[in-house]
């Protein structure tokens, strides 16, 4: 490879030292920097310092004999056309690359030149720089089977939730149940009706109830609740939830239920409400008898207006027969939209973290944050203290049961120093690109065909959007479903090389 080449839009080299191309004398390769400083009697503070837009200069002789000269020239200029352009910069000291835009070609005739006679063409050409000199590196996630000693002997920094709203559907909405999946114990959730006479209290956990079992069957990716009984009535409900003090709130609930009985069966999804003090008020029901087959009923109601709790249960009532549920949701709205999980003690990956203490790095136990993934990254960028990151590109390919609202932070010396997410779905043959390069930003869903829609206006906008990635070593940790693929370039740059 010579010293330096030139590639333009459609991805065509041609090299600037070869026979037909023969390039000498050229400038523009370093950094020039403008200082503003402030004095004081014979000091100088420096106030504020910029570094100055290179260019490019370099003589070309077009053509290896004079009869190619002008064909050389025209073939050159049509090379030219497709910018950006990127130069190629190769020394023992190894390769870089630079994008450019054309600002001159100079066009004289044989012999005319005013640096030297000849019988070619010789040419100025002078290129503007619009970034600085960069090599990509890339990081891509690549999931392992752990070691199921980990759990027991791995080292484990004390993690605590710092911000749910990551936690949230297309439509912008937290569903505000826990342990949605009911797995593994069925943490969260009780067994029997609420109290209808006094407070609020805790009944006996579900999983010392084995009259309910966990089904192997699957639905929507979600484990399903089974109840086999003979007579009476049962209940699993999810334990108090707050709505807003003395304001009237307005509830809804998405679950999937199924029922098919042998005998008469009433199955029903109630809101019961408590006041500040746990003390009970009333309750509101939607019932769903002898239904045969997976449904999904919503159910909406107002709170009353002293209302602070609301428990949320899943009722059967009748003489012999079974009841299935599947991810339920709640949510404070009067419609539902995409099933998202709730905030379950074994889906903390899904929110960002704060850390017990700053650690000086990140250790992440796969088999415990199973949708928590690590990309550990080194940045040897030099910026001369005029930046503080490097623009990125992240990929995210979709999994077998989707990949919703991915999201992702940087976190460097135990703090988080940029985030980023964006509320949408991928398919599993779908992927979401974001691009934080200045001169190209954009947050895209490709299709398996190359399509593509924008979804720049879905960014989670509490966030700090199209991360960087600064200088030394850090740790991006991406929020996705632990089926998901991650991929991560970014450049690292210098002004002088």
């Amino acid at each position: 490879m010579s010293m330096l080449q030139l590639t333009n839009a459609r991805g065509e080299t041609v090299d600037l030292n070869s026979e037909k191309l023969f390039a000498n004398t050229p400038t523009g390769l370093g950094v020039q920097f403008t200082n503003t400083y402030s004095q004081y009697e014979t000091y100088f503070k420096t106030t504020k310092s910029t570094v100055a837009q290179g260019q490019f200069q370099i003589y070309i002789l077009f053509g290896d004999v004079e009869s190619q000269a002008y064909q050389t020239f025209s073939d050159f200029a049509q090379f030219l056309a497709y910018q950006p352009l990127t130069l190629t910069y190769t020394t023992d000291s190894g390769t870089w690359y630079r994008d450019g835009r054309l600002n001159s070609l100079t066009k004289t005739e044989i012999g005319g030149s005013t640096v030297f006679a000849t019988d070619r063409i010789n040419e100025s050409f002078t290129l503007e720089f619009i970034n600085n000199w960069y090599n990509n590196k890339t990081a891509e996630y690549k999931s392992y089977d752990p070691d199921p000693n980990l759990g027991t002997y791995g080292k484990i920094y004390g993690n605590q939730i710092a911000d749910t709203s990551t936690q949230i559907n297309s439509q912008g909405q937290q569903n505000q149940l826990v342990n949605t999946e009911f797995s593994p114990d069925f943490s969260g959730w009780n067994i029997g009706v609420p109290n209808t006479s006094g407070k609020f209290s805790q009944t006996t956990p579900l999983s010392s109830d084995t009259s309910w079992l966990l089904s192997s069957e699957k639905f929507g990716g979600s484990n399903v609740i089974l109840k086999t009984y003979g007579s009476g009535t049962s209940s699993i409900n999810s334990g108090l939830i707050p709505i807003g003090g003395n304001v009237l709130s307005i509830v809804a609930i998405e679950a999937y239920s199924s029922s098919n009985y042998n005998g008469t069966v009433t199955a029903s999804l109630r809101f019961y409400y408590y006041d500040s003090n746990q003390n009970y008020i009333s309750y509101a029901a939607k019932d769903n008898a002898k239904i045969f087959s997976w449904t999904r009923p919503i159910f909406s109601a107002t709170s009353p207006s002293n209302a602070a709790y609301v428990v949320v249960s899943f009722v059967t009532n009748g003489s012999v027969g079974t009841s299935s549920y599947s991810q339920p949701m709640l949510v404070f709205d009067t419609t539902v939209g995409d099933y998202v999980q709730g905030l379950e003690y074994n889906h903390m990956a899904t929110p960002a973290y704060t850390y017990a203490y700053a650690p000086y790095y990140v250790y992440i136990e796969a088999n415990r944050n199973t949708n928590e993934q690590s990309l550990p990254l080194l940045n040897k960028s030099q910026y001369f203290g005029l930046q503080k990151g490097s623009p990125c590109i992240i990929t995210i390919g979709g999994s077998p049961t989707d990949t919703l609202s991915p999201s992702w932070s940087v976190i460097q010396n135990g703090s988080i120093v940029a985030t980023d997410g964006v509320l949408v779905s991928i398919s599993e043959n779908q992927k979401l690109v974001v691009s934080s390069y200045p001169e190209d930003q954009y947050a895209r869903v490709y299709n398996p065909d190359g399509s593509y829609a924008d979804v720049s206006q879905l960014q989670d906008f509490t966030k700090t959007n199209f991360v960087q990635i600064p200088e030394g070593e850090s740790t991006v940790l991406f929020y996705v479903d632990n089926q998901a693929t991650v991929n991560l370039t970014f450049k690292e740059e210098r002004l002088l090389v």
